[in-house]
């Protein structure tokens, strides 16, 4: 990842953040709401990153695992459409995501591991969710990967996901 890293300005101007991120993933689609998507393709399916801050400032204690999945699915009924009319990305309802306290870069965090699905399509895949506690600015960051690639293994996607949030370096938001 070293080698080739993305310029990550966007996520430093967008919410005070800086990832190591190789040069493969391009900003996909960005919002005002400091919500930011970047894409990487692959052979068969695409390995993507999700960032941003939440409006709560709860304290990691107030997260259960109800709540993440609300959380999730509303950023991707908000944020990432499937490819049908009406549909977009919710977690997987058969199966309960796991979750882990941990720490990412020095910094508590909550760790959702679990399967995201496409309401009213067909696509599906694991996700890994970070809900980090930002004590420099008093706000909780999300960074959120999740894998889709048919009939291929994703293993080493996700791990090269999990390598890049825990890269995390947070500065003083500039108000």
């Amino acid at each position: 990842m070293q080698i080739s890293p993305l310029k990550t300005g966007d996520l430093r101007s967008l919410l005070s953040i800086e990832l190591i991120i190789p040069s493969a993933y391009e900003v996909f689609k960005k919002n005002k709401n400091k919500i930011i998507w970047l894409q990487k393709e692959t052979k068969k399916g695409s390995a993507n990153v999700l960032a941003y801050e939440l409006s709560t400032k709860d304290s990691l204690n107030s997260f259960s695992r109800n709540k993440i999945i609300k959380i999730r699915d509303s950023i991707g009924q908000a944020f990432v459409p499937g490819r049908n009319k009406n549909s977009y990305m919710i977690t997987e309802e058969a199966y309960k995501p796991y979750l882990n306290r941990v720490l990412v870069n020095g910094l508590k965090a909550i760790e959702t591991r679990g399967t995201w699905e496409v309401k009213n399509d067909f696509m599906a895949g694991p996700f890994l969710n970070y809900i980090i506690q930002d004590t420099l600015n008093q706000r909780n960051i999300v960074l959120e990967g999740f894998v889709f690639s048919p009939s291929s293994k994703k293993r080493e996607q996700v791990f090269e996901l999990e390598a890049i949030f825990k890269s995390l370096k947070i500065y003083k938001v500039k108000e």
